[in-house]
């Protein structure tokens, strides 16, 4: 996929805005900046405002400012020209197109971080961090892949490596020694670090939770019998009339969903149809759909304006009490007998009561089925690294075991080279360009 021929892409999003930025990355683009602002002097990080022209016919296509970054001093880690441009369709594209009749291609999907790794500038940890980066939906997901960005992970993961490095050193050294010298250090020294750097690899692992709750977003479904006040909860939680409300049983026949965000976490709501046995064609079909969104569900508001609790285990479903928050809910209601045990929060969703002790309380639910975090944590945030964590935890495991067992010292040398190999892998020594190029084709263009 790599060669260093020049290319070139929008870097911003299509259409109307004030301003677009077009991205230029490849060898010797000096002569390329002369030619598109007709200046003789090129400045290294300079930002030069100019007309652009086309370097073909000379024309003038915009004005603005124009960027030169020499290599190796760029993103990509080579010679890179950004034009920040007037927004507009038609601007950009003028100007890509006479780039492109000017022995510049279109760059490929993540062309540009692909080659800013291949060059050394960013590792494989840290591109996929600026693709999630992007999509990112909530602070607190800005803020993970903004440290993976800046080396959290990879840096941990260094870290790990060169524990084993160290490991190995000693390992290597002594395996001219005879089996009596080896014997001291095998068990007090070698087992304890072998155990250090597998505690170090699973406490890593184990943030594979959070880091996928964080790109994809927690699901909260609300779930109980027709009329039970699922939809003004939805409502109030959001802070904004989302759902129909209405005093009619069975209003709400389809899913709803929207977005919040939790103390940093981002939240997918959904609002189901009531759950009951209903011949009603078109109840059954939400009813049908509800079931779907239980089966996703991460966290599951359970809410009833009389029995919560008792309402559910009558409805037989297979679900783990410890995913659902009972709630009983109208509690305004001045005619309403309030029959609930201290498991079920009490809510008024008309008079906004309750609603924060229950986001409270979900936070906490999150936080249990996630796992609690802080913010200057190392989290994991793709299903490739974590799998490459979880082999490597498995070869931990072996080598601890071989260790133990007094195995020959070779073979746990060995071991704990394909262990390093493991590790190397999740930063980006990778021997199979198709995982490279998986990883950078999900990218956009420009990117």
């Amino acid at each position: 996929m790599y060669n260093n021929d020049t290319i070139a892409a929008l870097a911003t999003p299509p259409g109307i805005g004030a301003l677009a930025i077009i991205r230029i990355s490849g060898e010797n683009l000096a002569p390329l900046f002369q030619k598109l602002t007709k200046n003789k002097a090129v400045k290294d990080r300079f930002a030069t405002f100019s007309s652009i022209y086309c370097p073909n016919t000379h024309d003038v296509l915009d004005s603005g400012l124009i960027v030169y970054f020499k290599a190796p001093k760029s993103f990509t880690g080579e010679d890179l020209i950004e034009i920040n441009c007037h927004g507009g369709e038609y601007i950009s594209k003028s100007i890509l197109e006479s780039l492109y009749a000017f022995n510049v291609r279109p760059a490929n999907p993540g062309e540009f971080s692909f080659r800013a790794f291949m060059n050394g500038k960013i590792d494989l940890i840290q591109a996929e961090a600026i693709s999630e980066l992007i999509s990112s939906k909530s602070s607190l997901a800005v803020k993970n892949n903004l440290n993976s960005v800046n080396g959290y992970v990879s840096n941990y993961i260094d870290n790990l490596k060169n524990k084993l490095i160290n490991l190995l050193s000693l390992i290597e050294h002594e395996l001219d020694f005879t089996e009596e010298e080896l014997e001291s250090t095998r068990y007090e020294l070698l087992i304890n670090k072998l155990i250090e750097i597998n505690d170090g690899i699973s406490k890593i692992a184990n943030t594979s939770a959070m880091g996928k709750m964080l790109s994809s977003g927690a699901r909260v479904v609300l779930l109980g019998p027709p009329n039970a006040g699922k939809s003004s909860l939805f409502n109030a939680i959001l802070g904004f009339d989302r759902a129909i409300v209405s005093e009619i049983s069975g209003t709400t026949r389809d899913v709803v969903e929207s977005w919040f965000e939790l103390k940093g976490i981002p939240v997918c709501l959904i609002d189901t149809a009531g759950y009951w046995d209903s011949d009603n064609y078109l109840e059954s079909m939400g009813i049908e759909r509800t079931k779907q969104q239980i089966e996703l569900a991460d966290i599951i508001l359970f809410v009833d304006d009389k029995y919560p609790e008792e309402t559910f285990q009558n409805l037989n479903l297979d679900i783990n009490n410890s995913k659902i928050i009972f709630i009983n809910s109208k509690s305004d209601l001045e005619e309403k007998t309030i029959n609930s045990n201290k498991n079920s929060l009490l809510i008024s969703s008309k008079k906004n009561e309750g609603i924060d002790t229950l986001l409270n309380m979900l936070s906490t639910k999150l936080s249990s089925v996630f796992g609690a975090h802080s913010d200057f944590d190392p989290i994991i945030i793709s299903k490739r690294q974590r799998n490459l964590l979880l082999e490597a935890y498995s070869i931990s495991q072996q080598a601890i075991v071989l260790a133990k067992n007094n195995i020959e010292t070779d073979i746990l040398a060995s071991t704990l080279h394909g262990l390093n190999d493991t590790l190397s892998e999740i930063i980006g020594n990778v021997s199979s360009s198709d995982v490279v190029n998986n990883i950078f084709s999900e990218f956009c263009v420009g990117k």
